[in-house]
């Protein structure tokens, strides 16, 4: 008599098949990158950013990963409520994550942002990054503790949202301005393969953050009701409550501890001015030919802005790499003269005019080139004399010095006279 040996049972965990080609080339990417970045921070800004998830006022979530004091048989249980408010009621907190390297530590920040108060783009990360850089306790992660100028190489990993992606070209434009204003020889922008972004160092710190704001309980009523009499909302009171609300959770989670360092927590910039620039860049970029004419027509200074630093964008970005993930934009000094069919698209870039003016050699010093960055923006935009003192360089590098700020002024129609320049000497 034979029995037969059927049952049911659920299927056992066995492994993975991962032909997802996206994601081994984004992971060897990485691997190459991780160990280049991650050597030395001597010359280089090591920045990691991403959004963590909203926090919604009147409302209290307790977390199961996080232990909580309570009597012998009465243990928490998670919650969460699904009540929303018909009126904007979260804040976000956008981490940025300075990567301990070799010879510097890691730094943690966060910028928390409220609704209708601070605007989710491109813009609104640019005017939060240059608030940060301010910052006393981040000076070290911008500046090079060897000559005390600004880093020369900026990476930057970012997770691929519409508002940081690097393949939108409004995220391009505001890192261009960057690359402008600052005198940075590289900017190194890029994300991983989709679903990937959990893998980049922030997302720890966005564990470390949401774990110290459990159960953390912050009412929207601090200085009254939200609506008006008639039931509306009221958006003055609306702002009031949402700022307070802001201090009340900073005040909270502010100096929470991850790894061996503590997150430093800081409200978001006013960014006024760079969302009115915005929406200008908007129609320069995917607006209509009518468009672009009527900005033109009516904002000719912002028309120039915008298009200077695009062309910018255009002359310094790497297009051998994969655009999807990466936006690289190198600046090199040149030696040699330029070749009589490379001068018409070259002569574009003010940054390469400033150091590099079409058919004339610059054969310089690094400590020479940046004091030249340092000064590329106020010559170029007028914003008073330009004076500077250089140490141990010869009256020919002066000389040279004051022939390229003269071609850089004259190619943008600025007085190139001496006693508007100002007087370059040595000491």
């Amino acid at each position: 008599m034979y029995v037969a040996r059927i049952t049911c049972r659920r299927s056992r965990e066995g492994f993975d098949l991962k032909f997802n080609l996206d994601c081994h080339w984004s992971n060897a990417l990485y691997k190459g990158l991780d160990h280049i970045q991650y050597a030395t921070s001597a010359n280089k800004v090591v920045l990691n950013r991403d959004d963590l998830s909203v926090f919604r006022f009147d409302s209290m979530a307790t977390s199961n990963e996080c232990a909580s004091l309570c009597m012998k048989g009465n243990v928490s249980v998670s919650t969460k409520s699904d009540y929303q408010q018909k009126y904007p009621c979260t804040l976000q907190t956008t981490s940025y994550n300075f990567t301990g390297t070799n010879d510097e530590g890691e730094l943690c920040a966060g910028v928390v942002k409220g609704a209708v108060i601070h605007s989710k783009n491109p813009a609104q990360h640019a005017a939060d990054l240059e608030m940060i850089e301010e910052k006393e306790q981040f000076q070290t992660k911008f500046k090079n503790q060897q000559t005390g100028l600004p880093k020369e190489l900026e990476c930057i990993p970012v997770d691929s949202g519409s508002d940081e992606a690097p393949c939108f070209e409004q995220v391009q434009f505001w890192w261009a301005k960057r690359h402008f204003v600052k005198p940075t020889r590289m900017h190194l922008v890029t994300s991983r393969h989709s679903g990937g972004s959990n893998l980049n160092r922030v997302e720890l710190q966005n564990g470390c953050e949401v774990k110290a704001r459990t159960n953390l309980l912050v009412p929207m009523t601090l200085n009254g009701l939200n609506c008006d009499e008639s039931g509306k909302t009221d958006n003055v009171k609306l702002k009031k409550n949402i700022s307070d609300a802001i201090n009340v959770h900073n005040s909270r989670v502010d100096q929470a501890s991850c790894g061996d360092t503590e997150i430093n927590l800081f409200r978001g910039s006013d960014s006024k001015a760079n969302q009115i620039l915005d929406m200008h860049v908007k129609s320069f970029l995917s607006g209509t030919k009518t468009d672009k004419d009527k900005l033109k027509l009516e904002h000719p200074k912002v028309y120039k802005e915008i298009k200077l630093i695009w062309d910018i964008q255009n002359a310094h970005v790497n297009t051998s790499v994969p655009q999807r993930a990466i936006f690289f934009l190198l600046y090199i000094l040149m030696e040699t003269p330029l070749k009589t069919e490379q001068k018409q698209n070259y002569s574009k870039c003010s940054k390469c005019l400033a150091e590099n003016p079409p058919g004339i050699v610059s054969n310089v010093r690094t400590g020479f080139t940046n004091i030249v960055w340092l000064l590329k923006a106020q010559t170029l935009k007028g914003y008073g004399i330009a004076t500077a003192a250089f140490r141990n360089l010869s009256a020919n590098h002066v000389s040279s010095l004051n022939r390229q700020i003269k071609l850089m002024r004259k190619c943008y129609g600025l007085p190139v006279t001496d006693a508007e320049i100002g007087i370059i000497h040595c000491v």
